[in-house]
């Protein structure tokens, strides 16, 4: 570190001195004479830069505080007035000028060494070693002044914040060919800063250090800026501009105020709501791979944008077959196609070109792969890369089973129930094969289950008092779950059970003819009832199948306890014994409290047949037969063999090893379900509306006879 350097210089002078007479003079030396000013003119090609800097009013600070400066020579900056139409330095308006010096000068002095150290840090992610978390680039003097902006009517004053040098080494590239993309005009030398390189590495003065370069460095624009301003990306703009808020900057207002004058009432910054702020100078280091970044680092972002034909094609030949206009297509799915082509701070460098190919994460979390040769422009930005694009990166979503629910408009509530979830990602994967289930505008309706736009809230009907409840963010993924089996079910010739995708529920599907298939599911079920979602149309995806539903499927509205011991309800025998072996404790049954049980529930007749035991404990013993543990059962031809109760086999069980009584059950080719005891009797389902019940993670079955162990 140049700090340490300097320490350990002062020390050294202050031996030699204590050994001589106090009369000896000792030179400062020879690469330390003068300050960052002085030495520019020695060297006698920085001719434009001193007058830029005489002129923007930094000559006197590059004199005396401790700074480091990139420093253009005259033949760069020869080439600068050329490219911009200005005869001389003094043609350059003063603000453009102020802040084109102001974007070469660091606050402190910055040996390239210490540049490097500063832009590692050693923190990295533990799985990827070039996955640096502080991006290699400093904060320059240049602030971009606050903007006024109107939008809707209203106007806001927009904080932009300071601009960034970004500084480029193997260190921090993971191919030559990566800093060429955005600069093909400069050679990668490994010193590289922004769009120049630097020729006089850490040449040293008085009060800092100068790098020479090869280019005067133009403070750099935002992804935002370029968005904006370049029309062929006009379109993208349009898109994103559905989504943009003015957020109120408390901080930066106070900043600008601190004189009193209170010339600035508000600052705002400009966000897009559900995509990345691309359009803000400085975005914030984040909490990351378990490591709490130090204040101040700053990020980056990278942005894929399509030019306007490429993007209007796409919708043409996509949303607009199913929307009348642009404007007609739901927030939902442009939030969803803007960021596949997006990717926030996950990464603190960016995506870099040598990245595309082999595979990055958008802010879907869809993993693509991007060609070089899709892209025509590139460009390196103040908050990260930009890349100008010839094809539209589809989300792996619209190609997925909820792919539907953005270009038909039927589906518009369950989009909005989906974007209200974190379940899109999941869904989308398309390594994982899934079966949705997907009910239309008017099973939500049927169901009593509406979107209340001005609120951004969804309400379901009290079957009761018949008023509105609001349904949280946990009940929506609830209802959505119910809809998604973990595998793909391309054709419904058999009664099948499967697992919903939270592994809490099963949902049957029982054949009625060749092309229908009736639904199963806890919240029908526990009332008795079996729900006719008759299928309407069947869509083969990517990762999967679609079924269109005509009803919406519920969660089990009553636990496996209120299920066993309501009143006047179809078990209420079973759980009157149940109480009286001692096996029900207040409003619960303790041995059904883990779940991922079958319950076979003897019928009123076959109790009452049965000479019960009196004791409590022997009842309790004899009723755990009735409970078969770590299985849900029901009623699927693929069921054949032995299944393990709750009831202790004590001639069988030691003092190291319990054993436990089994039956055997047998479902047939037709989903009829048959238990033999280990008895040989055979009991059978007694009531098919009672039978195949779901609630909790628990399967209920109504039998014909009592269940006998031996």
């Amino acid at each position: 570190m140049i700090k340490n350097n300097y320490f350990l210089l002062l020390i050294i002078g202050l031996l030699v001195v204590s050994s001589c007479d106090e009369d000896d003079y000792y030179d400062v030396p020879d690469d330390l004479k003068g300050n960052i000013v002085q030495v520019l003119e020695t060297k006698g090609n920085f001719s434009h830069m001193l007058k830029a800097l005489k002129r923007s009013g930094y000559e006197k600070p590059l004199s005396a505080s401790s700074y480091t400066l990139f420093a253009p020579t005259d033949e760069a900056f020869d080439a600068f007035l050329k490219e911009k139409g200005y005869g001389s330095v003094d043609d350059i308006p003063e603000a453009e000028l102020k802040s084109l010096v102001q974007h070469h000068i660091l606050s402190n002095a910055y040996s390239w060494r210490v540049i490097l150290e500063q832009g590692l840090s050693g923190l990295v992610s533990p799985d990827d070693p070039k996955e640096h978390i502080i991006t290699p680039k400093k904060p320059t003097l240049c602030y971009k002044p606050p903007v006024v902006e109107t939008f809707e009517e209203k106007e806001y004053t927009v904080w932009k914040g300071r601009k960034f040098l970004p500084f480029f080494n193997p260190e921090f590239f993971l191919e030559p060919g990566d800093y060429n993309f955005f600069y093909p005009d400069t050679e990668y030398t490994t010193f590289n800063v922004a769009n120049a390189a630097i020729t006089g590495l850490d040449q040293g003065a008085l009060n800092g250090i100068i790098h020479e370069v090869d280019h005067v460095l133009d403070p750099l624009p935002t992804i935002g800026d370029v968005i904006y301003n370049d029309d062929q990306f006009s379109l993208f703009k349009e898109l994103t501009d559905r989504f943009l808020e003015y957020q109120y900057n408390y901080q930066a207002t106070q900043e600008a105020n601190k004189d009193n004058t209170g010339d600035i009432d508000s600052l705002f910054n400009k966000k897009h709501e559900g995509i990345i702020s691309f359009a803000h100078d400085e975005l914030d280091g984040v909490f990351q791979f378990g490591i709490d970044v130090p204040g101040g680092v700053k990020f980056n972002h990278t942005a894929f944008v399509p030019k306007n034909d490429v993007l209007q094609a796409y919708l043409n030949e996509t949303f607009l077959k199913f929307y009348g206009s642009v404007e007609d297509i739901p927030d939902e799915a442009i939030r969803t196609l803007l960021n596949a082509h997006l990717v926030g701070a996950r990464r603190s460098i960016g995506i870099l070109p040598s990245d595309m190919e082999g595979g990055f994460s958008t802010n879907n979390g869809d993993n693509v792969k991007v060609p070089k040769t899709d892209v025509f422009m590139a460009r390196w930005t103040n908050n990260g890369p930009f890349y100008g694009m010839k094809k539209v990166i589809q989300p792996n979503a619209f190609s997925s089973v909820i792919g539907d629910l953005f270009f038909n408009p039927d589906y518009s509530v369950l989009l909005k129930m989906m974007a209200s979830t974190d379940l899109q990602i999941l869904v989308s994967d398309p390594t994982h094969e899934y079966t949705f289930l997907a009910p239309d505008n008017d099973a939500f309706e049927k169901a009593g289950i509406r979107y209340d736009e001005a609120r951004k809230v969804f309400f379901i009907k009290h079957p009761v008092s018949g008023e509105d409840v609001r349904l949280n963010s946990t009940q929506l993924k609830d209802i959505l779950e119910l809809h998604f089996i973990s595998k793909e079910i391309e054709k419904v010739d058999r009664v099948i059970y499967e697992s919903s995708i939270d592994g809490q529920n099963y949902l049957g599907l029982v054949p009625t003819g060749s092309h229908t298939f009736n639904v199963i599911s806890g919240g029908s079920q526990e009332q008795g009832v079996t729900i006719s979602n008759r299928i309407s149309g069947t869509r083969k995806a990517e990762n999967g199948t679609v079924y269109a539903v005509d009803q919406v499927l519920l969660p089990a509205q009553k636990s496996i306890t209120q299920l066993l011991l309501e009143p006047g309800g179809p078990y209420e025998h079973f759980g009157n014994v149940l109480r009286k072996a001692g096996m029900v404790v207040g409003t619960s049954i303790p041995l059904l409290a883990s779940g991922n049980f079958t319950v076979l529930v003897p019928t009123q007749e076959a109790l009452d047949a049965y000479d019960l035991p009196d004791n409590r404990v022997d009842l309790e013993e004899f009723l755990r037969y009735f409970f078969v543990q770590g299985k849900q059962v029901y009623a699927d031809r693929s069921i054949d063999g032995e299944f393990q109760t709750m009831r202790v086999d004590k001639e069988k069980t030691t003092a190291n090893n319990r054993f436990f009584h089994k039956l055997r059950i047998v479902s047939d080719a037709h989903g009829a379900l048959s238990v033999t005891d280990g008895a040989g009797n055979v009991s059978t389902i007694a009531d098919s509306d009672n039978s195949n019940v779901i609630s909790q993670g628990i399967a209920v079955h109504l039998i014909d006879k009592i269940l006998l162990s031996k």
